[in-house]
C-alpha cells in the first residue's frame, strides 16, 4: 500500500508539470497574437503625429585628429648644440629661440672675409689714385710752351713734358732810393714806363726787399717788385721799363734803374708716372684755362688691375653675405606658434645639416582627413557644418564640437576596392582636451531646415509615381467601433497594403521635401498635429521606407 501511494504521488507531479507547460504555451500564443486577431484588443492602428522639427541630411565619416599646421624644425648647419631652450610639450611663439648651435667658427670665417675685403678695397683705392695721375690737366691759365709730349711716346716719371706760361700779368724788379724805404707799401699803385713801347701802363707794388744795399753806382737802394697787367697782350718778356709812384705825402719817387719784364707765372709740367702717352690734347702756343685737359697716359694695365680687384671684391662681398645669412642658421627659431614635439636632443649633441631637431604643431586648430566614397562626394561642399565626436572625450558625446569642411581632394585615392574614395578635410578648434592622433567621428551636415513639417518615412508609400499617406480620422474610427463585432477579413490591395488595417484612415496624396533615414518633409497635403497611420511592419523592419 505504501508503494502504491508513493507511485500515485509521482503521477500527480507529472500531470501538474504538463498542465503548467500547456498554460504557459497558451499564454504565449495569446500575448503574441496580432491585434486584429484578439477579440477584445483595441482596433486603433499604430499612428504618428505630423510635427515640426529641425531636419537635417548628414553623412557620417571618421578619421584621425591631426594639427592643421605642423612644421618640422630642421638644422641647416653642422655643429654642436650649445643650448636647447625648450622641451617637449612646451608652448612657443613664432620666432622663439628653440636651440643654439656653436657659431664660433662661422663668426671667425666672417671676420676673416671682412679683413680680406678691406685689403682689396685699399688696393683699389691706391690704383684709383694712380689712375688720376694718368690724366694731366693745366694747373693755371696761360699758353703752351716747350711741348715735347707726343702720342705713343714712352716717358719716365719726372720727365718735363711742357711749360705753361701765364702772360696775362708781367712783373719786373727795380731799385728805389733808400730814403723812401718804409714809406713805400705793398699794393701801392705805380706807373710803369715801358721804354720799348714808349708807353705807360699801370702797375702795383707786389713785393719789397728786406734790406738796403749799395748798388753798382754807389747809391743806397732797396729792391721793389712790381706787377703789370697785360690783358691786351702788348707786353712781352725782355722789354725794359722804369717805375714811378707817389708817397702818401704826395712826394714822387722814381726808380734809379730800369727793370726787365718777365711773365708773372711759368709752370713746368712733368710726368707724374712712367708709361706711354695715349693722347695729347694741346700744342705749342695754344692758350689753356685752369683744368684744361693736356694729355692722357695709357691706362690699360691699371684699369685691368682695377677690374680684377672689382671682381675679387664682389666675390668676397657675396661670401660675407652668404656667411652672415648662414650665421642666422645657428639660432634655431620656431617657424610657427604652437607646441614642441619629437625633441630628442640635449645640450652638447652633434647635429648635421638636414637633421630633424623637433616639430612644432598648432594644438588649437585641428583637422580630420576623412575618406568619402565617390557616391557621396558630390554632396559635400566647402563650408558645410560638421558635428564632431570623440570616444576619448566623453563631453563630446552630448555636446559635439563644431567644425567645417575646408578642402575636398580633386583626385580619388588609389584603393584596392572597386569604389573610389576622396579625402575631405574638416577643420575645428581644440577644446583643450583633444590630443593629436585621437579617433573622431564626424557628421557632415549636407542639408538642414528649421521647423520642417515631417512624418516618419515608413508612413509614406508610393503609387504610380505619386506619394500617399493614411491620415487617421476620429469620424471613421467611431463608425468602425459600431461594426467592431463584425468579422473583417484581412484583404490586401493591389499594392500589398492590408485594407482592413487602414479602415479608420483617409488616404491622402502628399508632396515631399527633404528626406532623412527617419523622417520625410511634407511640403503639401498635411497640417501639424494630424495623425498618420504607420504600416504593420515587423519589429526588425521598423524605420524602413516603403517608397524606395
Amino acid at each position: 500500500m505504501q508503494n502504491s501511494a508513493k507511485g500515485l504521488k509521482n503521477w500527480q507531479k507529472v500531470v501538474i508539470i504538463v498542465l503548467l507547460i500547456l498554460v504557459g504555451f497558451i499564454l504565449t500564443l495569446v500575448l503574441t497574437m496580432p491585434s486584429g486577431s484578439k477579440k477584445n484588443a483595441s482596433s486603433k492602428p499604430k499612428t504618428a503625429k505630423v510635427q515640426k522639427i529641425s531636419l537635417k541630411q548628414s553623412l557620417l565619416v571618421s578619421g584621425t585628429v591631426q594639427s592643421r599646421n605642423t612644421k618640422n624644425v630642421i638644422s641647416k648647419v653642422n655643429g654642436t648644440l650649445e643650448k636647447i631652450f625648450v622641451k617637449n610639450g612646451q608652448y612657443v611663439k613664432k620666432g622663439d629661440l628653440i636651440a643654439k648651435i656653436d657659431d664660433s667658427q662661422a663668426v671667425f670665417k666672417i671676420e676673416t672675409l671682412k679683413r680680406q675685403l678691406l685689403d682689396l678695397e685699399l688696393q683699389r683705392e691706391n690704383f684709383q689714385r694712380q689712375l688720376q695721375n694718368f690724366i694731366l690737366k693745366s694747373p693755371q691759365d696761360g699758353f703752351i710752351q716747350n711741348l715735347v709730349a707726343e702720342e705713343g711716346l714712352l716717358v719716365s716719371q719726372g720727365m718735363q713734358l711742357m711749360t705753361i706760361v701765364d702772360d696775362s700779368k708781367m712783373k719786373l724788379s727795380v731799385q728805389l732810393p733808400a730814403w723812401c724805404y718804409g714809406k713805400v707799401k705793398q699794393g701801392q699803385k705805380t706807373e710803369v714806363v715801358v721804354s720799348d713801347l714808349m708807353d705807360r701802363v699801370d702797375g702795383v707794388v707786389a713785393g719789397l726787399g728786406s734790406r738796403i744795399y749799395k748798388n753798382q753806382d754807389g747809391a743806397m737802394v732797396f729792391d721793389a717788385k712790381v706787377a703789370v697787367s697785360n690783358k691786351n697782350g702788348s707786353l712781352t718778356e725782355g722789354m725794359r721799363a722804369s717805375v714811378s709812384l707817389k708817397l702818401s705825402n704826395g712826394e714822387k719817387v722814381t726808380s734809379l734803374s730800369e727793370g726787365i719784364l718777365e711773365v708773372f707765372s711759368k709752370k713746368s709740367i712733368v710726368s707724374p708716372v712712367s708709361g706711354r702717352i695715349e693722347k695729347v690734347f694741346v700744342e705749342n702756343g695754344q692758350k689753356v684755362k685752369t683744368g684744361s685737359l693736356l694729355l692722357k697716359f695709357a691706362t690699360d694695365d691699371i684699369e685691368m688691375q682695377i677690374k680684377q680687384l672689382d671682381l675679387k671684391i664682389e666675390d668676397v662681398k657675396s661670401q660675407i653675405e652668404a656667411a652672415e645669412d648662414d650665421l642666422k642658421n645657428y639660432k634655431i627659431l620656431s617657424p610657427i606658434g604652437g607646441k614642441i614635439t619629437d625633441l630628442n636632443f640635449q645640450d652638447g649633441d652633434i647635429v648635421t645639416a638636414g637633421q630633424l631637431i623637433c616639430s612644432v604643431y598648432d594644438p588649437k586648430h585641428l583637422v580630420i582627413s576623412a575618406q568619402v566614397e565617390e557616391l557621396d562626394i558630390l554632396k559635400i561642399k566647402p563650408g558645410q557644418k560638421v558635428n564632431i565626436k570623440l570616444d576619448a572625450v566623453g563631453s563630446t558625446k552630448s555636446n559635439s564640437i563644431e567644425g567645417y569642411v575646408t578642402e575636398i581632394s580633386e583626385k580619388a585615392q588609389a584603393d584596392s576596392s572597386s569604389i573610389s574614395k576622396f579625402v575631405v578635410k574638416i577643420e575645428f578648434e581644440n577644446n583643450n582636451s583633444i590630443k593629436i592622433g585621437m579617433h573622431a567621428e564626424a557628421e557632415i551636415i549636407l542639408k538642414s531646415k528649421e521647423n520642417a513639417l515631417v512624418v516618419p518615412v515608413e508612413a509614406v508609400h508610393k503609387e504610380n509615381g505619386k506619394y500617399y499617406v493614411y491620415v487617421y480620422t476620429q469620424q471613421k474610427a467611431k463608425t468602425s467601433e459600431k461594426n467592431k463585432d463584425q468579422k473583417t477579413s484581412q484583404k490586401k490591395d493591389e499594392y500589398g497594403l492590408d485594407s482592413s488595417y487602414y479602415k479608420d484612415a483617409e488616404k491622402r496624396q502628399v508632396k515631399l521635401g527633404m528626406t532623412t533615414d527617419k523622417y520625410v518633409e511634407i511640403l503639401e497635403g498635411l497640417t501639424e498635429g494630424e495623425e498618420v497611420v504607420l504600416p504593420k511592419f515587423d519589429s526588425e523592419k521598423q524605420g524602413q521606407s516603403l517608397f524606395y
